[in-house]
């Protein structure tokens, strides 16, 4: 009984929220598909490391079932992590000349994630604490790449450092 009145008292935020994510999902697709335009412009030339690691960052944004697999507190931010995305371009296209030194301190930040997703099976769901430091990654390249974007909580590489600390204390259980 108590399902079922809750089912009901949820059933008439169903349609909105549904609506909700199809406007978001079309944000998400529209910025993406500019973002790859950009990037498969013939004219455009950009560092080839820089390019990879534009690529991984969209495919790690923009992939299926980012939408149920994305927290709530980070799926409205995805628009943001795009439109940083753009910037960064725009300053690639420019010859920005701290790119380079930028993605280095993000590649050490995801190393310490890479080794830990190596060590799990494949396609292995990330617990909370480990997903909160995936998306601080996020926050980071923002403050890194697109300053002028505002990251959404203050992020460095000591909160980094403090939050993978915090994630690998709590998957031990400390």
């Amino acid at each position: 009984a108590d399902f079922e009145a809750r089912l009901e008292r949820g059933r008439a935020a169903l349609v909105p929220a549904a609506e909700r994510l199809v406007g978001l999902l079309g944000e998400l697709l529209d910025r993406y598909r500019r973002l790859k335009r950009r990037l498969d412009a013939p004219a455009v030339r950009l560092p080839a490391q820089a390019r990879e690691d534009v690529e991984a960052q969209l495919a790690g944004l923009v992939r299926p079932y980012m939408l149920s697999e994305t927290p709530l507190e980070w799926r409205a931010r995805l628009p943001r992590y795009l439109d940083a995305i753009g910037v960064r371009l725009d300053k690639l296209e420019q010859r920005h000349p701290k790119d380079a030194e930028s993605q280095a301190r993000v590649a050490a930040a995801r190393a310490r994630l890479d080794a830990w997703r190596a060590e799990q099976p494949p396609d292995w769901p990330l617990p909370a604490p480990i997903a909160r430091y995936a998306w601080l990654i996020e926050e980071f390249r923002i403050s890194l790449f697109a300053q002028a974007i505002g990251t959404a909580q203050p992020v460095s590489e000591k909160r980094l450092e403090q939050a993978w600390h915090h994630a690998v204390d709590a998957r031990r259980g400390a």
